[in-house]
């Protein structure tokens, strides 16, 4: 190889070296540039990461001040309060710093809290603030090109408000076999199938208490609900069968249950399985929305819980119960009942809401149920009746010689052609006159008890003493009796086949009307013979014959009996919670409503109608009937008393299988002021 060659070999090698080298500072000046950028980024990101939790604080103590300070967005007390609270920690609202409230109530969407706004009537229950503020963007790009980003932190707080409850309870005390034979009769009559309780049995369920919460939460499992709150639990479509599920498991974890109440509810809940028909809870009790129950153990009677269960069912179902009745006077029959709306048992929510619209969206309101009942009988036979109708007869001679004088042309002309023709029957036809007294023995007697109820209105925390106010009613009923159809099947369908009120005729009492007679004549009419009911000339009877009525009395009451209004006043009384004692009750009494029942009946007046036909007959009935009140008083005298021992037995039927009692309905009251869980962060 030449020198040449060499040479220019060397300064090759030397050239390729001098180009490694450079390549690799620049590589190392590109890695510690990157290197910085990931500083730099770390250092961005944790900076604003602090600046954003500095945010949260001021915005979490913020929003807790302001609820615990009990600000209002209108009246600005809550920005007030929300904005001394950032100054203490060191956040000064103006500038780019800026502190936005909204007001309303807490619910849940999908699963998730937020703040709605407060329907119209409402009470604000949290308060939402967000806290924001502009930062650099990045201390290095920031700092060169000055971008600015916008922070912010939101906070949701609310506070443990008072709760309030208002539970009606049953005024069956207890049960004895005759009792518990008719519970079982009815209950199992609503359902549409039969149960088999004893009366152990149900004096267990009447005794026992469920934790309503623990009862919910049980329900929640049985429904696989995984999001939700209770009252998204009350709305689902459930059974009876479900509830008493859920009601046996509570109380089978509780070792202090007796196995006969659990034993009375697996035969109810067989009779439940016969008749299925889906119900909502929330129909018999109430949870007010946007309320937190957090710490809240309300309780509710087992008894009522499932007879008012059964009760809701029935009214869905549209069964009918017919329990035989023993009513003295009287031959056998059944009492018909059908639950018309179901009771609400307990109810429990925000007073302050509450007292904002009693009776509107988060009332806090109990009722008993309203129950529709019907009795067919036949009037037996009264004593004396014979004289009262010998006395009419002589009473109505104007009406009966007009109604006879109206027939006697005819008859006359009959008469002629039957002594022309003495072999011809269809010739000797004539009418005459007929007095009948209870022509139809059956009457109907309908009573529709509506719901005592009771809510709250207004309620007290502050001085010595908490109270709670309840306005409050007694039932309401009314009383129909007459005719309410062609026959007792006919007036059962009538009555209970539609919610609207039935419609009542009068049941008659007395009738003046004429049968129609066929004879053969030959100077004299013998061999008479009367028309029956199905159109054929066979009847020898002239009672049985065809009667074609053309005034009458009738006995028809269709009278209402007011509820009584009392206001009932809480005073003290016990936590939300806690288990309720007989002395925490207070009665909504008052005999006047049994009273004007029986005065009712007592003031039962005949009333006379006419056939559209009776003309001239019917205004003389109208004369006669002024003129004979004496003889009508002694009619009603020995028919009315029958009818008030009706009554009793009625009213007892209804309180003893169905707690109905006109007279008294039991409320009790319970208020917790703090609240159950104070203030917090919901969000």
């Amino acid at each position: 190889m030449t020198p040449q060659r060499l040479l220019m070999r060397k300064n090759n090698l030397m050239l390729s070296r001098h180009s490694q080298q450079g390549a690799v500072l620049i590589m190392t000046a590109g890695f510690m540039l990157l290197a910085v950028l990931c500083l730099a980024l770390v250092v961005d990101t944790g900076r604003l990461y602090v600046e954003k939790r500095k945010l949260q604080r001021v915005a979490d103590m913020a929003a807790i001040e302001a609820m615990a300070r009990n600000g209002a967005c209108n009246t600005g007390t809550a920005l007030t309060f929300a904005t001394q609270s950032a100054a203490r920690n060191d956040f000064i609202v103006g500038g780019t710093n800026t502190l936005t409230l909204t007001c309303g109530q807490v619910s849940t969407v999908a699963g998730l809290r937020t703040v709605a706004a407060t329907p119209f009537g409402g009470v604000d229950n949290a308060i939402q603030v967000v806290a924001a503020r502009q930062v650099s963007a990045s201390m290095i790009a920031g700092g060169i090109f000055g971008g600015k980003i916008s922070l912010s932190a939101a906070a949701v707080a609310t506070k443990g408000v008072p709760l309030a409850s208002l539970t009606l309870r049953t005024t069956l005390a207890t049960v004895d076999s005759t009792r518990g034979a008719l519970l079982n009769s009815v209950i199992g009559g609503l359902l549409g199938g039969s149960v088999n309780v004893s009366a152990l049995g149900w004096n267990g369920l009447i005794g026992t208490q469920l934790s309503l919460f623990d009862f919910l939460d049980q329900l929640k499992v049985n429904l696989g609900l995984s999001a939700g709150g209770y009252t998204e639990v009350l709305s689902q479509n459930l059974t009876v069968g479900q509830i008493i599920d859920a009601t046996s498991t509570v109380l089978g974890r509780d070792g202090n249950t007796a196995a006969s109440t659990l034993t009375a509810l697996s035969a109810l809940k067989v009779g439940a399985l016969i008749n299925p028909v889906t119900v909502q809870l929330a129909n018999i009790i109430k949870l007010q929305t946007a309320t937190s129950y957090a710490g809240a153990d309300l309780g509710v009677n087992v008894f009522d819980l499932i007879q008012g269960s059964v009760q809701l069912a029935n009214g869905t179902n549209a069964l009918v119960a017919d329990v035989p009745i023993t009513l003295p006077g009287f031959a056998g029959t059944n009492i018909s009942t059908r639950v018309m709306e179901a009771p609400q048992l307990s109810s429990v929510g925000n007073p302050a809401l509450a007292k904002a619209d009693p009776l509107g969206l988060n009332k806090i309101y109990v009722r008993s149920a309203q129950i529709r009942s019907l009795v067919s009988v036949d009037l037996p036979a009264v004593s004396g009746l014979s004289s009262v109708v010998t006395a009419l007869s002589a009473a109505l001679s104007p009406v009966t010689t007009l109604l006879t004088n109206s027939f006697s042309i005819s008859n006359l002309v009959t008469n002629l052609l039957c002594t022309l023709t003495p072999l011809n029957p269809n010739n000797c036809e004539s009418k005459e006159t007929l007095i009948k007294v209870l022509p139809s023995a059956r009457i109907d007697v309908n009573l529709d008890v509506g719901g005592g109820e009771s809510y709250v209105s207004d309620y007290s925390c502050s001085g010595a003493n908490k109270t709670l106010t309840a306005p409050s009613k007694t039932s309401a009923a009314w009383l129909r009796i007459g005719q309410m159809g062609t026959s007792a099947a006919n007036a059962k369908s009538n009555v209970f086949n539609s919610a609207n009120a039935p419609v009542v005729e009068p049941a008659p009492i007395l009738q003046v009307g004429y049968v129609e007679v066929r004879q053969r004549c030959f100077i004299i009419c013998f061999s008479k013979v009367y028309k029956a009911n199905d159109g054929n000339w066979n009847e020898t009877d002239r009672n049985n014959a065809k009667f074609t009525v053309k005034i009458g009395l009738g006995l028809k009451v269709d009278s209402p009996i007011a509820g009584v209004n009392q206001t009932l006043t809480f005073t003290n009384p016990p936590e939300v919670g806690a288990a309720l004692t007989n002395s925490d009750y207070q009665k909504i009494t008052s005999t006047s409503v049994v009273n004007s029942l029986i005065n009712t009946l007592a003031s039962i007046t005949l009333q006379p109608y006419y056939t559209s036909d009776s003309g001239l007959l019917g205004a003389l009935f109208g004369i006669a009937t002024s003129a004979f009140n004496g003889l009508k008083t002694a009619l009603q005298n020995a028919i009315v008393p029958l009818l008030s021992g009706l009554l009793d037995p009625i009213l007892d039927f209804l309180l003893d299988t169905l707690g109905a009692n006109l007279a008294e309905t039991e409320v009790a009251g319970q208020l917790s002021c703090s609240g159950t869980d104070g203030v917090r962060l919901v969000k």
